[in-house]
Formats: structure tokens, sequence, C-alpha cells
């Protein structure tokens, strides 16, 4: 398990020791059977994983979307990483196809 030293929190501690007060939200697209969140492309080229993302996320102008089992958590490893908080994510739940299914795929 991970623990304070010198008053920094060790990269993977657990969620309940990651400051929260400097996290940033996130919308997370839920349709039937998957889940996307939507993060803008400049993020995954701050925290340098804009090519580390797959097929299976979805893109539109200045957003990504990214597959909640592959991507998401590549992207909130990242964040927790560069902040040392885990960001915060809305679910937003359609009970039809989602709309982000008709996006470009991620390249």
């Amino acid at each position: 398990m991970n623990t304070l030293t010198n008053g920094k929190i060790a990269i993977g501690a657990p969620f309940s020791m990651m400051r929260e007060a400097q996290a940033e939200t996130f919308l997370k697209y839920n349709d039937s059977s998957h889940g996307w969140v939507e993060v803008p492309i400049d993020l995954l080229v701050t925290l340098g994983i804009k090519d580390k993302i797959s097929t299976y996320s979805y893109t539109n102008a200045n957003n990504a979307y990214l597959e909640e089992d592959c991507d998401m958590p590549i992207f909130i490893r990242a964040y927790e990483e560069a902040n040392g908080c885990t960001p915060k994510l809305i679910d937003n739940h359609e009970d039809r196809e989602c709309f982000i299914r008709h996006f470009a795929k991620y390249e």
C-alpha cells in the first residue's frame, strides 16, 4: 500500500488519499452496452497519451471520447500522475444508441 512521504502522495495511492480539490470534471456518456468519457484532445497531448488511445474510442473536432474499458483507464492513470488527484466523472445515460457511436473512430 502506498503512503504519504514528506507530505506527498505516492503514485498509485488509494483514491481516498487523493486530493480532490484540484480535480477537473469530465462527462461520461453511456448507452445500454458501453461508455465513453469526453476529453479535450489538447489534454491528451499535454498528458503524453494522444498516441496511446485505441480505435475503440471516437473523436469529433476538439474532443476524444475514450472507450471505458481500454482507453479511459489510460487517461485516468495519466491524469492522476500529472495532477495528484483523480478526475471527477459525471455520468450521462442514454436509453438508445449513444450519439458518440456516429463520430469518427479515433486515429
